[in-house]
């Protein structure tokens, strides 16, 4: 396995801002709905003493933190109605906080407007360090973050995404999501009190019989090798594009703790859902209207997966160059969406609820 001085520093977790993601997380939204209960069961059994401090990590621009949140202060508040809660969104330096903090302020669904005593603030920095004072956060929250990578083994870049990496580059990649995923807890960890809880929710590799997200990639591969073709992208810039993310298994999410407690944290509850429906596909079935099942897909992969993809073939001589290429990407997986209409967001999701053990006296 090569040195981490070896490997390529990854922007990861970038999402289309504007707004744009919130608009069109229509899948991880989805998703969010089946770890709610377990956030709530979480909300309900940590320890009281305030100050009260929720964490959101991984926030983007918020739409998909709205509901979490609201939640997390109804399980609090079930206890002690007139507790403050302060809630932190975390994410990159490089995050929309503008569209997050707009819609805090503007939503009507925003926790602000719907619960007294509700503060905000956020913390621009990567959640794979620790990024808020020991032992502070009294309940934490990660949906569709921690499949990113800090770093991406060489030897990937050029497969666009690691479901279309070749075994021996996906055990590269495997290990890297191995040490991100421990190096996560061991930063929650410290900012966890004792009896504090986090609640992850991760999109997992796509289960025998389904599609997942890999006809989508494959649509991506073959624009960019359009792009090529066509003198719009460089041959060594192509062979630059990874998207870094890794989907985790139930199995690799829990194997820290396998021998008990790890960094502090203890595995207090899991859930998976192997068979998490497609809602784009589910609505095509029934109106057959293959210009809406498009534009799902569509604005799911570039709010996702595009500021990524075009990070790593980058830097372009202009934005008006890196437009053209983000322009060809979007008409020819239009294309080759539109062509051959099939499920393409049928994910499985796996959850794990941990606690943080407490310290003796």
């Amino acid at each position: 396995m090569p040195e981490p001085s070896e490997y390529i520093t990854s922007a990861h977790g970038l999402m289309r801002g504007h707004g744009f993601y919130s608009r069109h997380g229509w899948m991880q939204a989805a998703g969010i709905a089946s770890a709610l209960p377990a956030l709530e069961r979480a909300a309900r059994a940590v320890p009281l003493e305030p100050p009260l401090v929720v964490a959101d990590y991984g926030s983007s621009q918020g739409r998909n933190s709205l509901r979490p949140m609201q939640v997390a202060i109804e399980g609090l508040r079930s206890r002690a109605p007139d507790v403050p809660v302060t809630v932190v969104h975390v994410d990159q330096p490089s995050n929309d906080f503008a569209s997050l903090f707009a819609l805090l302020n503007d939503s009507p669904e925003s926790y602000l407007r719907l619960h007294a005593q509700t503060y905000a603030a956020a913390v621009g920095r990567s959640f794979f360090e620790p990024v808020l004072g020991p032992g502070s956060v009294t309940l934490g929250w990660s949906s569709f973050a921690v499949q990113w990578l800090t770093r991406i083994p060489p030897e990937a870049s050029g497969y666009v995404s690691s479901l279309l990496a070749p075994p021996e580059v996906l055990g590269l990649l495997h290990a890297q999501a191995e040490a991100d995923w421990r190096r996560f807890l061991a930063s929650r960890a410290s900012e966890l009190r004792p009896g504090g809880r986090l609640v992850v929710l991760v999109p997992g590799p796509p289960e025998k019989g389904f599609t997942s997200t890999t006809r989508l990639l494959q649509a991506a591969v073959q624009a960019l090798g359009q792009c090529v073709s066509k003198g719009r992208l460089s041959e060594a810039a192509r062979a630059r594009a990874f998207i870094p993310t890794v989907p985790g298994s139930g199995a690799q999410l829990r194997a820290p703790f396998t021998e008990g407690t790890f960094a502090g944290l203890a595995l207090e509850e899991q859930a998976d859902w192997p068979e998490f429906p497609d809602a784009a596909w589910e609505r095509y079935r029934q109106d057959a209207n293959a210009a809406a099942l498009t534009d799902a897909y569509l604005g799911f992969f570039q709010a996702t997966f595009q500021p990524s993809l075009l990070h790593g073939l980058g830097p372009f001589g202009s934005a008006a160059e890196r437009q053209a290429i983000a322009d060809a990407l979007e008409a020819s997986m239009r294309e080759a969406i539109a062509a051959a209409p099939q499920p393409c967001a049928q994910i499985p999701l796996h959850m794990v609820v941990l606690r943080r053990v407490l310290v003796p006296h």
